[in-house]
């Protein structure tokens, strides 16, 4: 299951997938790496995602700060707190009861 091995890494290394979506939920660094020149639906790093890179000779100096550098770590697990509101709602466990709700056209 995807889950288990994004929960299993250290860092996830994506080439411009939605799975960085799944990263941020699960509090895994991640990377968006585009090297092809052409712009991704979703401006991961703009979005506060993750960071994104465009350049081949970026890769490992990020790879390693995202992997050894205590303050880049901290920095993307905030990245992700704050971005993952807007993309995912709030995450208090009362999701079923909004849907609910809204079903049955109860504000």
């Amino acid at each position: 299951c995807i889950r288990d091995r994004i929960n299993a890494a250290d860092l996830l290394i994506c080439s411009a997938s939605n799975i960085n979506l799944n990263a941020a939920l699960h509090k895994t660094p991640s990377l968006s790496i585009v090297l092809s020149g052409k712009p991704y639906r979703i401006n991961f790093n703009k979005e506060g995602l993750c960071p994104s890179i465009s350049k081949k000779k970026d890769i490992k100096p990020v790879v390693q700060s995202l992997l050894f550098d205590s303050s880049e770590i901290k920095k993307s697990l905030k990245m992700y707190d704050k971005s993952m509101h807007r993309f995912n709602g709030p995450n208090d466990g009362k999701a079923v009861k909004r849907i609910a709700e809204a079903l049955i056209g109860k504000t």
